[in-house]
């Protein structure tokens, strides 16, 4: 019992553990001169990549800056440029202390004719990739009689508040919000699913420039509001950031033994409670019901052991996804409450066969008595008869 307690708390504290494992994306290394050097454009380019990587984590194959200035900053999506199953036309906004994201207005930004403009210059670009995007755009949208602009999404990355926003409405910021996350969060999925060198030299530079955007911001913010020393910027966070890492990869590792452990004993437990109610069946120590139903507890435990194998194998897997967590906490979830049921049936089973053995008990005692007090009886009408005793 204990073992399974410990299974269930450690997957608790493995549902969270990417909310803070950055990991690699902390190395220390300047992607940038100085705090104080920032420009725009600067800014900007941090804002566009960190989107471009925040879409791929949700499935989109992502186009960056196809227009170059002025122009569309992402187009991403899904499926093939042959057969688009999803398409996003992405404005990316960057605010270093917590400012709204805002559209040019003057012209048109976002608006139908603004995107159509772009697209049809896209489609005249010597690159050849650009100009399947735009084929494929232009097809995607009159396929599902959409407009562009009903495609169009806003990502507005505020540097100081931690936190992105993806705005699916973009004839009205302040309307509807696809999401809004942690930066930190999205920072350590990016790090986490970086399989090549290039992937994760680009999550160590996106690290290393959202912490010096950070302190920017908060210099900035402290300045404006007056207020003596800054706050803690955020590369402070980076040793802590990697032991908490390090400790849910363990944490992670543990739970999944832990949970192979604990089938195999439900498994080879089942067999040996197997045996043992067949022993106590032909003994008469149980009855014909009480035995099947213990049967029937004993192959269901045996049942929840291979979930808990199973469960144990999905956190061993290597880079687990939240799906994965998911399912593996709602599987450890039933589990244990599969047990706790099962428990309380087996011994509502024992306690029943108990009170019946018990009132046997009194029944043949009560028997017994009887053939006493009958057998005396007799033995006194026999005496009484006896001509010796007569005399």
């Amino acid at each position: 019992m204990y073992t399974r307690i410990i299974f269930i708390v450690t997957l608790l504290a493995l549902s969270g553990d990417d909310a803070w494992a950055r990991g690699e994306a902390f190395v220390a290394g300047a992607a940038l001169k100085n705090v104080t050097d920032f420009t725009t454009t600067q800014v900007g380019k941090f804002g566009e990549n960190f989107a471009a990587e925040t879409y791929r984590l949700r499935g989109y194959t992502v186009v960056s800056n196809p227009n170059g200035h002025k122009g569309i900053d992402l187009i991403a999506y899904k499926g093939s440029l042959q057969n688009m199953t999803d398409l996003k036309i992405v404005e990316v906004k960057t605010t270093l202390t917590g400012q709204d994201a805002v559209l040019t207005k003057k012209t048109g930004q976002m608006g139908e004719k603004w995107i159509t403009k772009r697209i049809e210059k896209l489609g005249k670009s010597p690159n050849t990739k650009f100009q399947m995007t735009a084929k494929a755009a232009k097809s995607f949208a009159a396929k599902n009689g959409a407009r562009f602009q009903q495609m169009g999404e806003v990502f507005h990355t505020d540097v100081l508040n931690n936190k992105y926003t993806i705005y699916d409405d973009v004839t009205n910021l302040r309307n509807t919000k696809f999401s809004s996350q942690s930066i930190d969060r999205s920072l350590s999925r990016i790090s986490e699913r970086a399989r090549s060198a290039p992937a994760r030299t680009n999550a160590v530079r996106l690290g290393a420039e959202y912490d010096q955007l950070y302190a920017k911001a908060a210099e900035e913010a402290a300045k404006k509001a007056q207020v003596k020393g800054v706050p803690t910027p955020s590369p402070t966070n980076a040793a802590k950031a990697t032991r908490v890492a390090k400790f849910g990869a363990v944490l992670r590792i543990a739970g999944g033994a832990t949970g192979i452990v604990v089938g195999v004993v439900d498994i080879g437990g089942g067999v040996y409670e197997l045996r043992e109610i067949d022993r106590r069946f032909a003994a008469g120590e149980l009855d014909y019901d009480i035995a099947i139903g213990k049967r029937i507890v004993v192959g269901n435990r045996m049942a929840l052991g291979g979930v808990s194998i199973a469960t144990g194998i999905l956190l061993l897997v290597p880079d687990p996804t939240m799906i994965t967590k998911a399912v593996a906490l709602g599987l450890t979830i039933t589990i244990v409450a599969g047990h706790a049921v099962l428990m309380v049936v087996d011994h509502f089973l024992e306690r029943t066969q108990a009170k019946r053995m018990e009132r046997r008990k009194e029944l043949l005692a009560s028997i017994d008595w009887e053939i006493r007090q009958s057998v005396c009886i007799e033995q006194l009408r026999k005496m009484a008869a006896s001509p010796t005793l007569a005399l």
